[in-house]
């Protein structure tokens, strides 16, 4: 495939100057008038609609907070195509020196490529590469280990062992969970409510339906609305970030979790109930009752998440004789 037919965008952060100044050093170069839309607050968005019709977003992001909030900055683009890459340069070029914005090492560029063009055998084989050569990227584009916590983490060694396993043939194959296991999230809520799913978005509108938020639009108000609350309550700042419904939704229940108003606990699904008493039986009929050594020889074996196998040790009482 000739990779200048691709289509992409771009997410640039940025320091330092207001969203507006960054909005106006990019009409410069791509025409068109600037407006201040402003909902949801919480993304206090400006918009530049250039003269094609297309619209480039100036948005806040909280992950930026080496500066106040009026100077953080992320710039959204259209969809854009190889053709566009000059203009691009430019609209860089003016957002640094006539709008006076930075970047450092600390902040990120996102490019998002169109996948509509990758068949399911592509993208898998893409996904075994970039696993495979992982570590080596990261060091050699210096990522910030902060950020592999929390905004770029690392692929997962099981969704590729379940590639393998499953050789799926469509993109939906792919990206559909192992029949033996389904990845399940759970989120205790610090006054003791429960929310479970299979993704961040599951959980998120669960939390929404439940909420005093309940009757606000959509997910992404809800998101908003919740924010907006625990800064002016409790004086807590969020740094949620992403564009999309699903990372803003990740970044959200991650962040709760980082600031101490929730638990978000990774699940793999499996009955540990019946892991309990597999693991008994074990000890008793092979292992002359030795329930330790029993463990010890099949945990390492499991396929759980860590906080399912920490489940298991409190209830066999081995916490303190877990071996991984």
């Amino acid at each position: 495939m000739d990779l200048r037919e691709l289509k992409f965008g771009i997410e640039i952060e940025t320091v330092g100057r207001t969203r507006q100044a960054v909005a106006e050093a990019i009409r410069t170069v791509v025409g068109g008038a600037v407006r201040h839309t402003g909902y949801p607050s919480s993304l206090d968005p400006w918009e530049v609609a250039d003269s094609r019709g297309r619209v480039w977003k100036v948005v806040a992001d909280a992950s930026l907070t080496s500066v106040p909030g009026h100077l953080r900055a992320e710039v959204v683009t259209p969809i854009l195509t190889y053709a566009d890459l000059a203009e691009l340069q430019e609209v860089v070029r003016a957002v640094r020196t006539l709008a006076g914005a930075r970047a450092t090492s600390e902040y990120a560029i996102h490019v998002h490529v169109d996948g509509a063009p990758f068949d399911a055998r592509s993208l898998a084989n893409l996904a075994k590469t970039f696993y495979k050569y992982e570590e080596l990227i990261i060091r050699a584009l210096g990522v910030n280990r902060d950020r592999l916590q929390r905004y770029c983490r690392p692929m997962r060694e099981e969704f590729i062992r379940g590639i393998e396993r499953r050789k799926p043939r469509t993109r939906d194959q792919l990206n559909r969970p192992s029949r033996r296991r389904i990845a399940m999230l759970r989120l205790t809520i610090r006054d003791g409510e429960v929310f479970e799913g299979t993704t961040a978005l599951d959980l998120v509108r669960a939390m929404k339906g439940a909420s005093m938020f309940s009757d606000v639009k959509d997910v992404l108000h809800y998101v908003a609305a919740v924010q907006e609350r625990l800064k002016e309550v409790e004086g807590i700042e969020l740094a949620v970030a992403g564009e999309k419904l699903d990372d803003r939704c990740e970044s959200f229940v991650r962040e709760l979790a980082r600031v101490g108003l929730a638990k978000l606990q990774e699940l793999s699904g499996a009955d540990l109930d019946q892991v309990e008493h597999m693991v008994r039986e074990t000890a008793r009929l092979l292992n002359a009752g030795d329930l330790p050594g029993a463990w010890k020889f099949l945990r390492p074996k499991l396929r759980l998440t860590a906080d399912e196998l920490a489940e298991l040790d409190r209830r066999l009482g081995l916490d303190t004789q877990k071996e991984d």
